[in-house]
């Protein structure tokens, strides 16, 4: 059976490229993404670019003032943890002086996400600039 992509919108087209079975159906899923190709402007990215590894649909690409925003968040977080010596954890609390290698292998471990998070941010360079 043939199916008629011509008369599907955008956003249809967009759902058969995501749910498509590329090894059951690979014509639908090329026929699909040749037409949403087609009706894309001039330079805007395709579908590839962007479901590679840096953009994509489930893991979209953060601003550098969220992950500032968000590794500040989550070190008052881990200053907060450690003033009091507590830390929530689902039905119960954690605390240093009950659990001191559990309570402090939390709070490394946060310090390392929020520590490679700000490593992940690229700087902005200006090339060719002169001092005067």
């Amino acid at each position: 059976m043939q199916i008629n992509y011509q008369q599907y919108t955008s956003e249809e087209l967009n759902d058969v490229i995501c749910n498509v079975d590329r090894d059951k159906y690979p014509e639908r899923y090329q026929e699909a993404l040749k037409l949403l190709e087609s009706r894309k402007p001039l330079g805007s990215k395709s579908h590839n670019d962007l479901n590679s590894d840096e953009h994509s649909f489930w893991f979209p690409k953060r601003s550098t003032k969220g992950k500032i925003i968000s590794s500040c968040i989550l070190f008052l977080v881990i200053a907060g943890c450690l003033f009091y010596g507590v830390f929530p954890w689902r039905d119960r609390v954690i605390t240093f002086e009950d659990e001191p290698y559990l309570f402090l292998t939390i709070i490394v471990f946060l310090l390392i996400v929020g520590i490679a998070q700000l490593f992940t941010i690229k700087s902005k360079v200006r090339k060719g600039g002169s001092e005067t």
